[in-house]
């Protein structure tokens, strides 16, 4: 497969065509939200890619004029660190004439910065570390400045859905959990509960399953822990 091809997979032909301009290495896996990025907000966005759980994809607005893009990773949180790091792709979606996209890597993260004659869509992908056989979690921060706008991009969601399936890693419970739009869960236990918002931006959220009543964080791909990281409900669709 060509190395055009293989973009196009991920970002589309537009895209891509700023990610080749830029010499950037290839993608390595597509993310089942590529269709649904995260709209980036203004400051500092943190997040946890996951090995195991794919790429992850946000969505802002730049332009008229310059900005950039700085992205962060810290440390594995989980398993063995083989050496690998996470990677940050930008790219505008649809083309726009008159753009620009240059990146540079420095230890412990990388920038893109560029150019928009008008406000044009731009879309970033972060990856996981390639070649890693053992779980790696590793928690990562995105800022983009300059002249930019926050609050969603055309055709972007409020965010990363919680929506979806789920093992279930709380202590004496086993089985999968399915959450639904409606707020309501359940499992193939036999056993309900409920999930709602408690804070969007630190993506807090209260649940209740089988009586008990918790507080956790989301992780996007990965899925629900608590205080103190551990895994209580793993996404696994």
């Amino acid at each position: 497969m060509s190395l055009l091809r293989s973009f196009s997979k991920y970002f589309g032909m537009a895209l891509c065509a700023g990610l080749l301009c830029a010499g950037s290495p290839a993608l390595l896996g597509q993310s089942l939200k590529l269709d649904d990025p995260a709209p980036l907000r203004a400051g500092l966005n943190s997040a946890t890619i996951d090995s195991f759980g794919g790429n992850q994809y946000w969505v802002l607005t730049v332009g008229p004029g310059k900005f950039t893009a700085t992205f962060h990773f810290g440390g594995t949180q989980e398993g063995f660190n083989t050496g690998g790091r996470p990677n940050f792709f930008a790219g505008f979606k649809p083309k726009v004439d008159g753009t620009t996209l240059t990146h540079a890597d420095f230890p412990g993260g990388s920038t893109w910065s560029g150019t928009a004659t008008k406000a044009s869509r731009l879309e970033l992908a972060v990856t996981p570390a390639p070649g890693s056989l053992v779980r790696q979690t590793t928690s990562y921060t995105i800022e983009v400045t300059g002249a930019v706008a926050f609050g969603g991009a055309a055709g972007a969601s409020a965010g990363p859905s919680p929506v979806g399936i789920y093992q279930i890693g709380i202590g004496g419970h086993v089985g999968i959990a399915k959450f639904t739009a409606d707020g309501q869960i359940t499992a193939t236990t036999n056993e309900t509960g409920t999930w709602k918002v408690f804070d969007e931006d630190s993506k807090s959220y209260v649940i209740v399953f089988a009586g008990t009543r918790y507080s956790l964080t989301y992780q996007p791909g990965r899925g629900f822990i608590d205080n103190n990281g551990y895994l209580t409900f793993k996404q696994t669709k």
